[in-house]
């Protein structure tokens, strides 16, 4: 419990900064599981991809930890409360408006930080874009129905990041397939 007591006085006095640094590290872990996923031998190997864990880790720092902050931060302004019928109209919202727009951006900026052409890019969007939407739409409307219902505003971001540490494996996962490693992903995701 030291370290939550910990973790909140840095939330109180640096609430940004705090999400953007957890929602980096859980962007890392998540990479870092992902790999472990596709090769249980990658430490051994010598194989981890560190600019890849690198590339997640900015993606959580530079957008997810900020919009997260942020778009949280207007729904509980446009919404206050945390009754039943206030959730379920925040979740309509977040996973009509922010969930199609923050896979756009995961994917996008994952193919600039790794230094991909606009054309590959738009492939990738193309090709990635509606499969991870729906696999979205099997984690995050229950989860974030229990994030707006039951959880302070100040420690929602915080939940969704602990719960996202799933959902960044499954990102990490889809943003570095080979052709036929979507169907692998679905069949983690049933387990």
């Amino acid at each position: 419990m030291v370290l939550h007591r910990i973790y909140m006085k840095f939330l109180e006095k640096y609430p940004i900064q705090t999400k953007m640094f957890t929602a980096s590290f859980l962007m890392g872990a998540g990479d870092t599981i992902a790999q472990f996923i596709e090769d249980e031998k990658v430490f051994q190997t010598g194989n981890y991809d560190y600019s890849r864990t690198a590339r997640m880790m900015m993606i959580g720092l530079t957008f997810f930890g900020p919009a997260l902050h942020y778009w949280y931060g207007f729904l509980n302004r446009l919404i206050p409360g945390s009754g039943a019928a206030k959730a379920v109209l925040k979740v309509g919202i977040d996973q009509t408006i922010f969930a199609p727009l923050a896979i756009g951006v995961f994917y996008t900026l994952n193919g600039l930080f790794s230094f991909e052409s606009p054309t590959e890019i738009i492939d990738t969007l193309k090709n990635d874009y509606m499969g991870t939407l729906l696999i979205n739409y099997m984690i995050w409307p229950v989860t974030q129905l229990i994030n707006f219902k039951y959880i302070p505003p100040h420690s929602q971001v915080l939940f969704s990041n602990f719960i996202a540490l799933g959902w960044n494996t499954c990102l990490s996962l889809m943003a570095n397939k080979e052709d036929d490693d979507e169907i692998k992903i679905v069949k983690i995701l049933k387990k």
